[in-house]
C-alpha cells in the first residue's frame, strides 16, 4: 500500500499560491496542522472572531488534529499549541521557497 504524500508549506509560498504537487498540504503553525477546507456557513474563526465568507472552494483552514477553525490568513495568529498533535508520527516532504 502507497503512504499517502504530506507537504510543508512554506509561509512564503503559501501566500504566493504558486505550487501544485499532487498530496495532502499541510500548514503547520505552532503544532497545528492546517489544511486547507471548505467550511459551512455560519462558521466563525476562532482567532479573530470574524465569520469566513460563505463562497464556493476553499475558505478557511482546520487543525486536523483539534479541528480549530480559521481564516488562511489567521493560521499564523494561533498562540496556543495543538493539545492533540500528531506532527511527529507524518512523513513530510518539504517544498522548495520559490524566488523570483
Amino acid at each position: 500500500m502507497e503512504s499517502k504524500k504530506h507537504y510543508l508549506i512554506p509561509l512564503s509560498l503559501a501566500q504566493k499560491n504558486r505550487w501544485s504537487k499532487k498530496g495532502t498540504k499541510l500548514h503547520i503553525f505552532n503544532d497545528h496542522t492546517f489544511i486547507a477546507k471548505h467550511l459551512p456557513g455560519g462558521t466563525v474563526c476562532q482567532m479573530c472572531c470574524k465569520p469566513l465568507a460563505r463562497r464556493l472552494g476553499k475558505q478557511g483552514y482546520e487543525c486536523r488534529d483539534c479541528h480549530v477553525k480559521c481564516h488562511k490568513q489567521c493560521h499564523v495568529r494561533t498562540e496556543t499549541t495543538c493539545p492533540h498533535s500528531t506532527i511527529q508520527h507524518l512523513e513530510l516532504s518539504q517544498l522548495p521557497v520559490l524566488t523570483e
